[in-house]
């Protein structure tokens, strides 16, 4: 699950940059929202707060991937 999501990951985020460097701002929330499967089975499948730091650190900066796509096309905290 991990792999599945880095893969999803690297790949949304080559399609954010792109879509953004051509302000294509609904494709690039599209390519975002394509990551949602790949989120959810992670969530269901892993501990992400895991004894093991090392497992626990990569886990958290795999997180920190996904939310700095998210954060490339805005800040969603000023959404409400």
């Amino acid at each position: 699950m991990e792999r599945d999501l880095h893969g999803a990951a690297v790949k949304a985020a080559a399609q954010v940059a792109e879509h953004m460097a051509a302000l294509q701002v609904a494709e690039a929330v599209d390519a975002l929202v394509a990551l949602r499967p790949s989120v959810d089975a992670f969530f269901e499948g892993v501990m992400v707060m895991d004894d093991d730091a090392a497992v626990r650190a990569n886990r958290l900066g795999l997180l920190a991937t996904v939310g700095a796509s998210l954060r490339s096309i805005g800040d969603f905290k000023l959404l409400s």
